[in-house]
């Protein structure tokens, strides 16, 4: 995940189909499309830089693979940003494997970690 570590949205927003969809923790919609979720994650990438780079980590994870779809859960660690648990679901597109629908939790780290 060396896009994520270099906070090239672009780059990530490459493993997303064209009509990928990005819930928050309450299974609501935050934004449909490749290229709304390069915007998102472009934004969320800044802010990253504003507060030092902080390294994401993924605590755990498993997954699933089906006919259709591979599906990875776990709970990941964004120091200086927030943790959380996430799941993605994978779809094998036109010779490669793309993320179809990308849920996650947000849950916010300390005032004091922020700083």
């Amino acid at each position: 995940m060396s896009f994520w570590k270099e906070e090239n949205a672009k780059e990530a927003a490459d493993f997303y189909s064209n009509e990928a969809t990005l819930y928050d923790d309450d299974g609501g919609l935050v934004v449909v499309g490749k290229e709304d979720i390069e915007d998102y994650l472009s934004t969320t990438f800044q802010l990253a830089q504003e507060r030092g780079h902080p390294e994401l980590k993924l605590i755990e994870y498993d997954f699933e693979i089906d006919v259709e779809h591979a599906v990875v859960r776990g709970t990941y660690h964004w120091p200086k940003m927030h943790s959380g648990r996430y799941t993605l679901k994978w779809r094998y597109e036109q010779k490669d494997w793309k993320i179809v629908e990308h849920y996650f939790t947000i849950e916010a780290e300390p005032i004091s970690s922020l700083e």
